[in-house]
Formats: structure tokens, sequence, C-alpha cells
């Protein structure tokens, strides 16, 4: 199965495969907005690898989708931080548009509290605030970035914050993911016949409404995390489906285990649980330093999150770091004839000494006719990014100005931070959801939780021979 299959496709095992300037290597998870590889660079001097995510074809054959595509991971590539998932590469190859990031070797917050549940029931509350409070710095960070051109506030609003959306490395890394990808996948739910909102349970009133949100309703969907990680206890534990939508939307539940934490983070997590996001915590920086004041004598020591990752997992860290440069030592295989990759990058400072290939617009359609491509004219980017609404009717593409393109063969290498590996649950394994199971995205299970106990652009493109 090539990658963007539909939905309903089967595992990809047609491994390793080259696409575009990547060696697809692995096959992690086929879910409903598309295919999640480990791969490598196929000029890559090292065994480095990244996570790829290939989209739908039957999604990306919708301009207005695309268009969000792009704009979200435009902003994505603008984040740096150490606990969000780097974004190094957004494009497309042939018809298949893709999103590369890096590597996290290690398990979703998901998979580590339902290891925890089975292994000894309870997460100790200084790792749960060590886990909260480095999730609420990075997601400070993403709703605080300004855009390095502008200067204007990017507005990163992440939508999906849950514990499927938090990595937690081998090494005690905690990692924020799916940035870039959350808005258009909460609109591409919505369309689905009969399908709620995949992380309903974690959504604050507002979203669940479907109103406008910002920061805060990231906010209120890690409170919620936090206080599952507390009390052991789903948020909305015992609720049926329909009764979920109802409390969600309107805001103000608070579960029975609430009333059993200590005075402190009673407090702390009710404001932050506010139905009026006026009334709300303000910032998620705000927050984070409240928990750490009411736990100064409970917070984590150095290396104990990796302590407690290589006890739920013992060997996993060296078995997986074989595992996968075994893969990455495979001999790449030879680029797909004719293949071309574009790249929906920021535009970083162009000169005449380091000019930039731009397609020429006519390309596709010589291309699609078998004759021989247009010369690639070196230009100068514009600084600022192009309108992800200007769409070529002709081809089908963004304008030629936001649109950075090289032959598979001729490819140039990315600049790009060395990747950590990630890893995701392959959701095949896995149980359905059920209908009051709604905090997870629609192809994965949800995550039983304890028993109660006490960037810019790479080097410049090879010249036109």
């Amino acid at each position: 199965m090539p990658p963007g299959g539909s939905a309903n496709d089967a595992v990809d095992t047609d491994l390793p495969r080259r696409f575009g300037d990547y060696v697809l290597l692995e096959h992690l998870a086929h879910g409903g907005r598309g295919d999640v590889y480990v791969a490598r660079r196929a000029d890559a001097t090292d065994r480095s690898t990244a996570v790829v995510k290939c989209l739908r074809a039957d999604l990306t054959a919708d301009k207005s989708y695309v268009n969000r595509f792009v704009a979200e991971a435009r902003t994505a590539v603008q984040l740096h931080h150490p606990n969000i998932t780097a974004v190094v590469d957004v494009g497309r190859v042939d018809a298949t548009y893709y999103l590369a990031f890096e590597h996290v070797l290690g398990r979703s917050l998901r998979e580590v509290t339902e290891r925890t549940a089975a292994d000894r029931g309870a997460v100790p509350v200084p790792v749960v605030i060590e886990i909260v409070g480095t999730l609420l710095d990075a997601l400070d960070h993403a709703h605080r970035r300004r855009s390095a051109l502008t200067g204007e506030a990017l507005g990163f609003v992440h939508r999906e914050v849950s514990p499927a959306s938090v990595m937690i490395s081998y090494e005690g890394d905690v990692k924020l993911t799916d940035v870039g990808l959350a808005r258009s996948a909460l609109e591409l739910e919505m369309t689905l016949p009969g399908a709620a909102p995949g992380r309903l349970t974690y959504q604050a009133p507002e979203q669940a409404r479907g109103d406008a949100v910002d920061v805060r309703a990231d906010l209120f969907s890690a409170a919620v995390l936090c206080y599952e990680l507390l009390s052991g206890e789903r948020f909305y534990a015992g609720q049926a489906a329909e009764a979920i939508w109802r409390l969600a939307s309107a805001g103000g539940y608070r579960p029975a285990a609430f009333a059993r934490l200590p005075q402190g983070l009673r407090a702390i997590l009710g404001r932050a649980l506010e139905a009026d996001p006026a009334r709300r915590t303000a910032s998620c920086d705000e927050l984070r330093r409240a928990l750490r004041e009411d736990q100064r004598n409970a917070l984590a020591r150095p290396g104990e999150l990796k302590a407690f990752m290589s006890s739920l997992y013992p060997g996993a860290a060296a078995a997986s770091r074989r595992h996968f440069d075994a893969l990455a030592r495979a001999r790449p295989p030879s680029a797909a004839r004719g293949a071309e990759t574009v790249r929906f990058v920021p535009a970083g400072p162009t000169s005449a000494d380091a000019p930039t290939q731009v397609r020429d617009p006519s390309d596709a359609r010589r291309v699609a006719t078998g004759a021989p491509p247009a010369p690639t004219v070196p230009v100068a980017v514009p600084r600022a990014f192009g309108s992800t609404d200007d769409v070529d009717d002709a081809t089908g593409e963004l304008s030629p100005a936001t649109l950075v393109v090289a032959r598979a063969a001729e490819a140039p290498p990315l600049a790009a931070r060395p990747p950590a590996p990630h890893q995701e649950p392959d959701p095949a394994t896995e149980p359905e959801l059920e209908a009051a199971d709604l905090d997870d995205d629609l192809q994965g299970p949800t995550w039983p939780l304890r028993r109660p106990a006490p960037a810019h652009l790479g080097k410049p493109p090879t010249k036109q021979r």
C-alpha cells in the first residue's frame, strides 16, 4: 500500500521503500488521518531516524484541507522547545502530503499509565508533577511564541492535549506531540459520519460546544489530565456517552474523586477547570508554578522520571536503539523515477549567492503529459509566507512563491536538529473504542486508569544540469 492510502487500506508491509528524500523503514500506525512511519533520510551519513506522517489521499484531494494543513505545519516548525517534538520537514511527494518530525524513543503517557496500572497501580505524585509541569512549560512556550518575521503572536493552540499526545522517552524526557495537525484533525473528525471529537473528555466547554478557543482551552485539558493522574480515575468515569457530551459542553462538572484530592490541589485544579475562560487560570505557566509551589516538598529528584521509566520498561531503551539502528543500516532503495518532492517550509533569508529553486507552475502539467519539465529558475523567495489560500486552479498547487521543489534524484539534505526517536502504539493490536471512550484519536483505544491507590530551508539545491 502506498503512503497516504485510504483509512480502510491494509497495513503497509512493502518496506523499506523510498519516499522522496526519505526511506520508510517501519510502519508504526494506521489511523483516520493516514499512515505513520519510522524513516531516515536517504542521504543521511548517520543512522538517525525521524517519524513521517503521510496524510490520506482522500483528505488531501480537498484544497481547503491542504491549505489548513500547510498553515498549521508552518506554525509548528517555528516552535523550538526541548519538550516539543520538532517538526523538521513538511511537504508533498507526488500526490502524498507528509509531515516529518523528530523520533522519540519511548512511550505515550497513555501507554505509561496503562503499564503502571497493570504493574503497580500508582504513578508517584512527584512523577505526576514532573510530567504535568514539563507539559505546561512546553505549552506555555508555544502559546507565547512570536513570529521571527513579523513579531506577531503565532496564536498557537494545541487543541488535542491528552495522554495520547504526550510522549515519555526512556531517558525521562517529556515531549508534547501532534503539533501541526490538531486543527485540521479535529475538523476531519467532525466530518466523519457518527464520529465524536476524539478527545472530548479533555476538552474545555467552549471547545466542546464548537466555540472559538484560545490558550485557556489547552490549560483546561492539561488540568483534566493532571486530575486523572493524581486520582487514578477518569474525569467522566461512569458517565454514558450522551451525558459526557452534555457535561463537557456545559462545564462546571467535578467527578466524585475530586473531593478526595488534597485541599491545595483541589483549589489549583478547580480554578483551572472553571467553565468560564475568564475565571480560569490565566496561563499554563501560572498553573505550573502553582502546582510546583503546592508540592514543593514532593518534587521529583533529578533522574527520577528516567528511573521510573526504566522500572516500567527494563531494557527497552537499549533494545529500541538496536532495533532502529538495524533498520537504518538498510541499503536505501532507489528513488522512484520521476518522483517530485515539494516542501512547504518557512522561507528563510535568501541571497544571490544561495538562490532558492522555485517550481515553474506549468511543471505539474508537463509531468502529467510526459513532456520534459520546464527549467527551474533561481529566485529570491519572499521572507514572508505566501497566502495559503493562493491556489493555482490549473495545477491545484499553492502559489509558486510558497513552494520549493527538488527532483528526488537531486533532493538537497534538509538542515534539521538531530532527531530523537519516537514510537507510537499500533492500533491494529489494541481494542476498539466503545461509545463512552471518547478521549483518544478515532483509531486508538481508551487507556484504563489504575485502580484507586493510596527550520528553515536546507542547503541550497543542486544546480540544474
